[in-house]
């Protein structure tokens, strides 16, 4: 919760790291779903996003794709869990996994 000028109290939303991905079969509509996308992720590989969204930010970005989605496509909608340990690897060369598997 958080105080605001006039007093009142206001609900703060945590976000949830989340993974968007899409395999668009058009390729305008794939563009203009990345552009959109590239406004709400932190990073980003090709059609898979890493963003941090609240629930009233995943309904915002959801409504802002809906124009670019088919019954032709795919998207998939992850959410990490918090307790997970993320891994990133590279920034764009092949890593070696086996430093991190050992």
């Amino acid at each position: 919760m958080k105080a605001t000028r006039t007093g009142k109290q206001v609900f703060m939303e945590n976000p949830a790291r989340m993974l968007v991905a899409y395999d668009i079969s058009r390729a305008a509509r794939a563009r203009k779903a990345r552009n959109i996308l590239r406004g709400y992720a932190d990073s980003a590989q090709k059609s898979v996003f890493e963003c941090a969204l609240s629930v009233s930010r995943q309904k915002e970005l959801l409504r802002a794709l809906e124009p670019t989605m088919d019954h032709q496509d795919h998207w998939v909608w992850v959410t990490v869990d918090p307790r997970a340990r993320i891994v990133r690897l590279g920034t764009g060369g092949t890593p070696s996994l086996l430093s991190y598997w050992g």
